[in-house]
């Protein structure tokens, strides 16, 4: 019990002394420079950005005072800065520019250009019609004599037009403080997957394959062996394309849409080997009628359970 009576009053002397610090504004933006890869086996980001801040100093002079490079940090040295850390990162963050300006009533312009890889967590379940929300988050890190309060520089904040990855569309960007925390900003940037390639290069050659192996319905006159033989090389080409796949959706615990879609395309064309092999083991007569009825009810079924699949994982998901 005094254990926790002891914490719970030093937890209420720290927010009391927190509350007592004096209230430091500190414009803040993020500027994105290129976003050279997302990596979804790993939920990765990595990308450049020119981070701006602003504050006032009581370090004052006669004259602007310009600053880059190293000098920066020798200029640093002899003042209070607003340390920060970007959130999640993962492996080394670089600085590759910098530079500082110190004008003469005190006000303090940095800037930064970074070199980082951020963690994100990614939602495939869309896969490849998938959105991503890329957050990038900043916050202060260390003690400090003041209370850091951020607010957006507008006019830093930017994109570079050429910033793009061949894959994904930027769709939408939005700088906000959280409303929870004063001293945190994040800059959420929205992409859509470019989908053409998984349309043409996976989708497109699957229907095809199964279309193929349904011509074996058509002829119910040739051997079974032969048109066996149809169905399990439509089948292994099937599983060739989910390995091909594979490698590009991270290793989640779900089913993403184009897996849904390849194991049911599986299924598929797996029913006709079944077909025919019911087909001969019955009556010739008998077998004729149900590899009638198999022609109309098979391209029905496989309409329908596309549909049934899109609507499950665009509607739920």
């Amino acid at each position: 019990m005094r254990r926790w009576i002891g914490l719970f009053i030093f937890t209420l002397l720290c927010a009391i002394a927190y509350a007592e610090k004096p209230e430091q504004k500190v414009g803040i933006a993020l500027y994105l420079n290129d976003i050279t890869r997302i990596q979804p086996q790993e939920e990765i980001i990595e990308l450049e950005a020119t981070i701006f801040l602003r504050w006032q100093s009581e370090k004052k002079g006669v004259k602007d005072q310009y600053f880059y490079g190293n000098q920066v940090d020798d200029a640093l040295k002899t003042m209070w800065w607003p340390y920060f850390i970007f959130l999640d990162t993962r492996g080394t963050t670089q600085v590759t520019h910098k530079a500082m300006k110190i004008s003469n009533n005190g006000m303090v312009e940095y800037m930064a250009k970074y070199t980082l890889s951020i963690e994100t967590a990614l939602n495939m379940h869309k896969f490849p019609f998938d959105t991503q929300t890329i957050n990038i988050q900043v916050t202060p890190f260390g003690p400090m004599p003041y209370r850091i309060q951020y607010y957006l520089l507008n006019d830093k904040i930017g994109i570079n037009p050429v910033a793009h990855i061949e894959e994904w569309k930027l769709t939408g960007t939005k700088n906000k403080i959280s409303a929870q925390n004063e001293n945190q900003y994040q800059l959420s940037l929205n992409y859509q997957r470019k989908s053409g390639y998984y349309l043409y290069k996976v989708f497109l050659p699957m229907l095809i394959i199964v279309f193929i192996s349904y011509m074996v319905l058509w002829l119910p006159r040739q051997p079974a062996i032969n048109r066996l033989a149809v169905i399990i090389t439509a089948m292994l080409t099937i599983v060739a394309f989910q390995w091909a796949v594979t490698s590009d959706v991270p290793k989640v615990s779900y089913i993403t849409f184009l897996q849904a879609m390849v194991l049911f395309f599986f299924i598929m064309v797996g029913l006709k080997a079944i077909l025919v092999v019911i087909g001969e083991s019955v009556k010739e007569a008998e077998k004729y009628k149900l590899m009638h009825w198999s022609r109309i009810i098979y391209p029905v079924v496989l309409l329908l359970g596309i549909i049934i699949i899109s609507w499950i994982w665009f509607s739920i998901y």
